[in-house]
């Protein structure tokens, strides 16, 4: 007897089904190395038969037997003995009786003889079950003295059936080869239990010679794109689904859909972003449309103000990023600064323009005002205390524009006095040290960068200076780098530190104003202490009568010949 219900301790709604045993085949099993056994059919006993009988002596022992006329008898070897395969072909009655057996002589003493009917194999079915939900099922045996108690340990089982018809079903015509195909999952069932869809398209709604596409997708919803149709013929698309359930001839295809594929204009850019970079300027960034229409796009219209015409762009102009995105610099007199503009792109090809994208976000042009006109500086000509003070007054920036000026900058400096820069150098260890040592570079200029010679990890003051101001000299050439620089130092508790004064020298200004830092690298050499060098400056240096800061940027490409270093970067 077979049970199946939802519930794992068998208190729901239980489907039982029983099986009645056909004895027409059964296994008699002896384990022995000697002796003999008998069998049994209807209080009918056999001759002895000895635990090696062969094929012919079980058959003529059973068909002596007065119920029994004619039997099939094979042999096969196991471990500790032997097992013949008995079929009933002729019998008196309407079925075959199991057989059964007495008392053996079989040695050793613990020999055994088994008789059992062969294993179940798709030999019962629960019915009336809701498919795709786990059932909990159990069994147990039953003879003539009775039934055994259902296995402990149920096993567990889904029903199962073929899918129904995919649904949700969509045909996009993509260009005038190319149509997309967009279909759902079946609607029962689990998604991950469909193996593959087949897909089939023909000129002919009875799909008499279709061609077929296997797809897999374990997703709610499905795409496949089919090309090499022919422009402007009809086409008919189907598809069904199918799963684990081994035997499906019983398909159930989706319902039919006809397009027609024809070239189209292109779809959407994507990706677009709008950014202020001047103050009649707004900088411009979109990718391609994934696909053209069939044909290649050739410009995109930019739009940014209903009573403004838009500005078409050439491919063949736009720069492009590494990724693939376009940048167009957008720049028109009708952009005021600090007014909100919305853009929108459109690609075209030869068919026409595809439909608009947005910007999400209003983007105002934006750029640094003009330059105020001074109109005066005044100090106090006579004063009983320090005069540490001036007044000035200016005009605003003369501009047709609201700059939205948010505040202004005063920068000012002294026409004679210096204020030197000061570098700290310093070395720390965890345990002491005894071989570390370190060198110092200096590079005031991209292409130009001298180092001092290694310096012991507790250099004196006078060696360091000794070495900076020497940077960069040899018998060739005396680039002249560092002049006048003074150097004490002080002990920390677990290093030294080297404090550096640039300048402040009345003769030369070699060194005067805000100095390139230094930069230090150690070496242990074998030291335990973990040595490490830090620099920092804790005054910057400035010359008199101010000067500006001058940064140098240089581009660089790694192309052969003549290639020229092309694209965009940030700062």
């Amino acid at each position: 007897t077979i049970q199946a219900d939802l519930n794992s301790a068998f208190i729901g709604q239980t489907q039982s089904v029983g099986y009645d045993p056909d004895y027409g085949v059964q296994i008699v099993r002896v384990t022995a190395v000697a002796g003999t056994f008998q069998l049994a059919y209807d209080d009918a006993v056999t001759t002895p038969l000895p635990a090696t009988a062969s094929t012919e002596e079980v058959r003529y022992a059973l068909e002596a037997l007065s119920k029994v006329l004619t039997v099939s008898v094979s042999r096969s070897a196991l471990s500790g003995g032997y097992q013949w395969e008995v079929s009933f072909h002729k019998f008196e009655g309407g079925s075959p009786l199991p057989l059964t057996s007495p008392v053996h002589q079989l040695y050793p003493s613990d020999s055994t003889v088994e008789i059992r009917l062969k294993d179940c194999d798709k030999c019962m079915y629960l019915t009336d079950l809701s498919p795709w939900k786990q059932y909990h099922v159990r069994g147990r045996l039953t003879n003539a003295n009775g039934d055994s108690e259902y296995n402990e340990i149920a096993a567990t089982a889904t029903p199962k059936t073929v899918p129904d018809a995919p649904t949700d079903l969509s045909l996009t015509v993509i260009s005038g080869e190319c149509i997309e195909f967009s279909f759902g999952a079946p609607p029962n069932g689990p998604i991950e239990d469909v193996v593959s869809y087949t897909l089939q398209y023909d000129a002919g709604l009875d799909f008499l010679t279709p061609s077929t596409i296997s797809i897999a997708c374990n997703a709610p919803q499905c795409l496949q794109e089919v090309c090499g149709l022919d422009d402007g013929e009809e086409y008919f698309f189907r598809v069904a689904a199918f799963n684990s359930v081994l035997v499906q001839d019983n398909t159930n295809w989706s319902t039919a859909l006809s397009a027609i594929p024809v070239d189209q204009a292109p779809e959407l850019v994507t990706g677009l972003s709008v950014t202020g970079m001047a103050k009649n300027g707004l900088q411009v960034v979109w990718s391609p449309p994934s696909r053209d229409g069939g044909f290649a796009i050739d410009s995109y219209l930019l739009s940014w103000a209903v009573d403004h015409p838009s500005v078409e762009v050439s491919v063949a102009s736009l720069d492009t990023l590494p990724d693939g995105r376009y940048v167009y610099n957008l720049f028109d007199t009708s952009l005021k600064s600090n007014d909100l503009y919305t853009v929108s792109v459109q690609a075209k090809n030869t068919i026409g323009l595809g439909e608009a994208v947005v910007d999400d976000a209003s983007v105002a042009p934006s750029g640094p005002p003009l330059s105020p006109t001074v109109s005066s500086l005044a100090t106090p000509t006579t004063s009983q205390m320090p005069i540490t003070e001036a007044t000035i007054t200016w005009d605003a920036p003369v501009s047709s524009e609201d700059d939205g000026i948010t505040g202004y900058m005063v920068e000012w400096w002294s026409a004679d006095e210096t204020l030197p820069e000061i570098q700290v150098i310093k070395l720390h260890h965890t345990a002491p040290l005894s071989n570390t040592k370190f060198t110092l570079s200096y590079s005031p200029t991209p292409h130009l960068t001298k180092e001092t010679a290694m310096l012991p990890w507790d250099a004196s003051a006078g060696l360091v200076r000794r070495e900076l101001i020497n940077l960069g000299y040899s018998e060739a050439e005396d680039d002249n780098l560092i002049q006048d620089v003074d150097v004490t130092r002080s002990t920390l508790t677990n290093g030294y530190a080297w404090y550096v004064t640039f300048g402040n020298s009345p003769d030369r200004t070699t060194n005067d104003g805000d100095i390139v830092a230094l930069v230090g690298s150690v070496s242990a050499n074998g030291d335990a202490g973990s040595p490490t060098v830090t620099i920092t400056t804790t005054q910057d240096g400035r010359r008199a009568m101010g000067q500006s800061e001058v940064q140098f940027l240089q581009l660089v490409g790694t192309g052969a010949g003549t290639s020229t270093v092309g694209g965009f970067y940030r700062l």
